[in-house]
């Protein structure tokens, strides 16, 4: 026990702190002792409390023994493949440990900064003032390096079981830092050095739940991370008033009255780093928090909302340092080392910048998961529940994260900031959306004047209705992403997935917005090239990436967006071979260059989700299975299983048409691009030699037709409106988009009314699709009972 003095202030200990007995040096016993406050250690001054029993007996040695001969047993049972080739406490060598230090350094470090490294020359440094951080930060740098091509395997072996050791060890340790932590609470509860330890262990658990995730044990790493922010939440890093107590000059952050350091002993400059430090740390755990949730469709613990931590500032030793450094420059492909030359880090740069575009798609998710109240129950306000939303309000909410989303985009600091020639600009879609909250047959408002100027939307952005070519845009939009650190192109990937989440949300009430009685639409659509262009956009920055960089990140930071890129992508390629979307004024539609690359990033796609699977075959492996079934039901390489559009009822019999040999069928193929390009080789197929299909529609009240609202009635509840019989509203903004062109040999639609097309059953029924691969026998399910 620790005596404390008549002024309520605690008596030096008799014990030495942690630090200082692991020195071997003398301590005073204060909190923090004198000496870790001169060597700026008072994070690691922690007095752990002796337990004075003697030696466990026989009887309590056996049973010890064998519990942890079980729990390694079942260890050993959780996963399969590397994981079981752990061995003992492997040994990494000097060399070794140098090329994994430069991961840590140059891609790890910059997308999760939760260990501070920036004073240290050196992360073998670490090892002797931090081994708990050491660790985990070489273990999660081996998960990395075990996917390089360009080492040997008996090196990635090496690492690879390190990695696996390190992650299961360290997990134990936490555990028990925990409960030595829990010990000291109720003796020194507020103060200083029982702060800094529970610091250190929010720091820890962060650093750990990423190695779980490396493993791609991402419910394990979830409840590490969930730990994590409670503890955040105690010691209020999420608020201002952790930040506006120690604004005073020369305050301190660790150093108490009775501690024996006065309060000068730190001056300002000290205390200004660490609450960077704090900053840093809490906003990196709320990115963390934000990509997993999305990622196995769980509520985010933190919520922008409730948070008012300042972000960190621009001006830090880090965010000036070059990227390119004999450390790092053996991650860069040799022909790309020039580009990096004298580049930044911009740590703090990009952290603020990602920071506060996830509150936008917090925004959004919170929006996208929403239970909509349908239309017919909408006239009656007062008998809404709570936690529905009507549709007119989810457009308000939209166009106000739509607006969100540009004025994030258009005010990027430099280091961030790029122009896409791919994206379409905001000012072609925000119109729609405000047209979604005027007055019902309101009519949508006018187009920006700028996007009728040579058929394009602006001058170097492809969107033409007549430029059917996209190779080049994408082969710009790939150069736009050279030069920059890495986890800049990590924040422009985000972006991309914000706007394919918008474009998803908004598809969820397009439907919800025909009415029981009338079956009548008054929302607007927005045009399918808005999402297309932004999954290709975030294709071209990985591609970037590929040609860059010789690595690939965790799991946890890429698999989601990848996963909803690839989606798009498929639904480009079935909408083209099943019904062609119709021209629409300004808007621009599906274009058959456009679906090459739609295919050929589609497999591209499953590619990285598999090149993402290395360690253990089980999340990535689930989305690579999916993005095959995907991919053999939109179409494969082999030209007989390619698009298809079928003319009659016959040409259905089959599971895909027959190849016509003679000639006479109107069937159009697509080309079919290999797995093994590379990226410097994307010159894709030439459009001139597709042959142009005779018909772009299939007749109405076709077979096919009646397959795809039988579909898309099996999605909807048993009491849905009859679809056969759906119209939209003539004046809604949607008409446009949905009105096919006259059909050869059957009626045109009536006057006041347009017949929802298979392609407007599917653009509007996609959006039910479970949106992570989460639910693995829904995504099955839905692929089985998909019409061919």
């Amino acid at each position: 026990m620790l005596a404390s003095s008549g002024n309520g202030a605690l008596l030096p200990s008799k014990k030495a702190c942690e630090r200082c007995t692991s020195d071997k040096k003398k301590c005073d016993g204060h909190r923090p002792c004198k000496r870790c406050v001169v060597k700026r250690w008072t994070d690691q001054c922690v007095y752990v409390r002796s337990k004075k029993r003697g030696p466990p007996s026989k009887r309590a040695l056996d049973e010890d023994l064998a519990k942890e001969k079980r729990k390694r047993q079942d260890d050993g049972q959780v996963d399969n493949g590397a994981e079981n080739a752990v061995v003992p406490d492997p040994h990494l060598d000097e060399e070794l440990a140098h090329e994994i230090a430069a991961i840590y350094h140059g891609i790890l470090h910059l997308h999760n900064p939760v260990l501070e490294i920036g004073a240290l020359s050196s992360i073998r440094a670490m090892e002797k003032c931090d081994e708990i951080a050491y660790r985990a930060a070489m273990g999660a740098a081996a998960s990395l390096y075990a996917c390089l091509s360009g080492p040997s395997k008996a090196k990635k072996e090496k690492a690879l079981a390190y990695f696996c050791h390190t992650a299961q060890e360290l997990g134990r340790e936490i555990v028990q830092l925990q409960q030595r932590i829990d010990d000291e609470e109720h003796l020194v509860a507020g103060r200083d050095g029982l702060r800094a330890a529970q610091l250190n262990l929010v720091r820890y658990q962060l650093a750990v739940g990423m190695l779980n995730f490396g493993l791609l044990k991402f419910e394990l790493g979830w409840r590490r991370l969930g730990n994590a922010i409670r503890l955040l939440q105690f010691l209020q890093l999420h608020t201002k008033r952790h930040t506006d107590a120690q604004q005073t000059p020369g305050s301190s952050l660790i150093l108490s009255p009775g501690s024996g350091a006065g309060p000068s002993t730190i001056p300002s400059a000290a205390v200004a780093r660490q609450q960077q430090e704090y900053s840093r740390l809490f906003w990196q755990a709320y990115i963390l928090d934000q990509i997993t949730s999305v990622t196995l469709q769980r509520p985010p613990i933190l919520r922008a909302a409730e948070c008012d931590a300042p972000f960190p500032e621009t001006d830090s030793v880090e965010e000036h340092k070059l990227w390119l450094t004999d450390l790092t420059r053996d991650l860069v492909n040799l022909k790309h080392q020039a580009s990096l030359d004298g580049v930044k880090c911009h740590l703090n740069t990009s952290m603020r910048c990602w920071a506060s575009l996830m509150t936008i798609h917090e925004k959004l998710h919170h929006y996208h998961l929403q239970p909509l109240q349908s239309a017919a129950a909408s006239d009656n306000q007062s008998e809404l529940p709570a936690d529905h939303t009507t549709s007119s309000e989810l457009a308000r909410h939209l166009a106000r994260a739509g607006q969100a989303l540009q004025k994030w985009k258009d005010g990027l600091p430099a280091p961030v900031a790029w122009q896409s020639p791919l994206l379409l600009p905001w000012d072609t879609v925000l119109p729609l959306l405000s047209s979604n909250t005027s007055p019902q047959g309101a009519p949508p408002p006018p187009p920006p004047p700028d996007a009728r100027t040579n058929g394009a939307w602006s001058e170097g952005t492809a969107g033409s209705a007549q430029e059917d070519d996209l190779t080049p845009y994408f082969e710009a939009a790939i150069a736009r992403h050279y030069g920059v650190s890495p986890q800049i192109l990590t924040v422009r990937v985000w972006y991309c997935a914000c706007m394919i989440l918008f474009y998803r949300t908004h598809a969820r009430f397009l439907m919800d917005g025909l009415s029981s009685t009338t079956g009548h639409c008054t929302f607007a659509r927005l045009p399918f090239a808005f999402v297309q262009r932004a999954a290709m956009e975030l294709c071209a920055i990985l591609t970037s990436f590929d040609d860059v960089f010789s690595i690939r990140l965790s799991p946890v930071i890429q698999t989601h967006a990848i996963f909803q890129a690839a989606v798009i992508h498929a639904m480009a390629f079935s909408a083209w071979q099943r019904e062609a979307l119709s021209p629409v004024p300004v808007h621009p539609v599906l274009t058959r260059s456009s679906v090459e690359h739609s295919q050929m990033l589609l497999r591209r796609c499953k590619t990285w989700l598999d090149s993402m699977g290395l360690q253990s075959r089980r999340v990535p492996a689930r989305h690579s299975l999916i993005l095959s079934k995907l991919d053999s039901t939109f179409g494969s390489r082999d030209d007989d299983r390619l698009a298809r559009l079928p003319i009659d009822d016959s040409s259905i019999d089959d599971e895909y048409p027959k190849r016509d040999t003679e000639g006479q069928g109107r069937a159009s193929t697509l080309p079919s691009f290999s797995d093994d390009e590379t990226p410097s080789s994307r010159a894709l197929h030439s459009t001139s030699s597709l042959q142009d299909p005779s018909g772009q529609h299939a007749p109405q009240g076709s077979a096919l037709d009646q397959q795809w609202q039988e579909w898309f009635r099996s999605l909807k509840p048993s009491d849905t409106t009859e679809y056969p019989t759906l119209q939209v509203a003539p004046q809604a903004p949607s008409v446009a988009d949905f009105n096919p062109p006259p059909l050869a040999g059957g009626q045109a639609p009536r006057e006041n009314e347009t017949t929802l097309t298979p392609a407007a059953l599917f653009d509007s029924a996609w959006s039910q699709l479970p949106y992570s691969s989460n639910d693995f026998d829904e995504w099955m399910s839905f692929l089985e009972r998909m019409p061919r």
